[in-house]
């Protein structure tokens, strides 16, 4: 009677524990795991080349396996961050992101200089290291970036006459020995400034260009120089002299004058009332303005 109490209770406890483990497969049919755990796959692990989810129980790893980095700005969205590092042509040491750069073949530039932009997929905005421009003339002759601060120099003309103004400076004061037709006055002579122009009356030349520095055209500067149809007149010059370009503009009438300041100009006659000028952005506009509309009068810029 023992003896079958005894086997009774030893097949109850077989299929009690059977019962168990079905119930325990049943409940997480998804699972590897014996023990009726079902896995969530929510925490990030990474090293220096992949990623991979992880159930944050049991740190057991998703069955997607691992996956290489996908880094946007920097960052994989695992959390790991890219290495940075320059150049090309450079592999980085051991125990760094291993990714080599390939770089767009057409220059970028600003202002501190031209480099090349990154063209691999996650990564267009790393740039190349930065090299200094090479200028000529304003431009680079790499990457065609032009200077915004870049002014032309040109070489002043030789043999133009020039007196002391009695301040320190000298006035350019004609053509003197100076064979050009087409005239550069410089802002210095002899290592002194050059505050003012005149004198070059019935003068046989074609355009002037005044440089940065003179203050001052004076009265009758260019009377009657008739082929005169081009003048540049820089942003120092605040004064023109009464008929400074009368009988100017050549056969044809047709002159084309530069203000490089061209606001804040008002003329006047015979110490009259101040009339302002306007249009003189527009090199015809100015060069009628200056060589016919009013062309006696006193020109001021305030």
């Amino acid at each position: 009677m023992k003896k079958q109490a005894t086997i009774g209770l030893a097949f109850a406890l077989a299929g009690a524990m059977c019962f168990c483990l079905t119930a325990c497969t049943i409940l997480s049919p998804e699972s590897s795991s014996p023990y009726g755990h079902t896995h969530s796959y929510t925490e990030w692990r990474h090293d220096d080349e992949s990623h991979w989810l992880v159930c944050p129980t049991d740190g057991e790893i998703s069955p997607n396996g691992k996956s290489g980095h996908n880094f946007i700005g920097g960052v994989c969205e695992c959390g790991a961050t890219e290495a940075p590092f320059e150049g090309g042509d450079e592999t980085p040491e051991e125990g760094e992101n291993s990714h080599t750069h390939t770089w767009s073949s057409v220059w970028s530039s600003n202002a501190n200089g031209h480099f090349h932009y990154a063209i691999c997929k996650g990564h267009e905005n790393v740039i190349d290291e930065v090299l200094p421009h090479s200028f000529s003339n304003g431009v680079c002759t790499v990457c065609n970036y032009k200077d915004p601060n870049y002014k032309p120099t040109q070489k002043a003309s030789e043999g133009l006459k020039y007196e002391s103004d009695g301040k320190g400076g000298y006035i350019c004061a004609g053509k003197g020995s100076c064979t050009d037709r087409d005239i550069v006055i410089p802002s210095e002579y002899n290592g002194l400034p050059v505050t003012s122009v005149g004198g070059f009356n019935m003068a046989e030349i074609d355009s002037v260009v005044i440089s940065e520095g003179v203050t001052k055209i004076g009265q009758g500067a260019f009377y009657y120089c008739m082929n005169l149809t081009k003048v540049v007149i820089p942003a120092s010059v605040t004064q023109i002299g009464v008929s400074a370009f009368k009988g100017c503009g050549g056969f044809f009438g047709n002159p084309r004058v530069t203000f490089v300041e061209p606001n804040g100009w008002q003329v006047t006659k015979n110490q009259g009332y101040p009339v302002a000028v306007t249009g003189l952005d527009d090199e015809k506009t100015a060069g009628t303005l200056l060589m016919k509309n009013y062309v006696d009068y006193e020109w001021e810029r305030i």
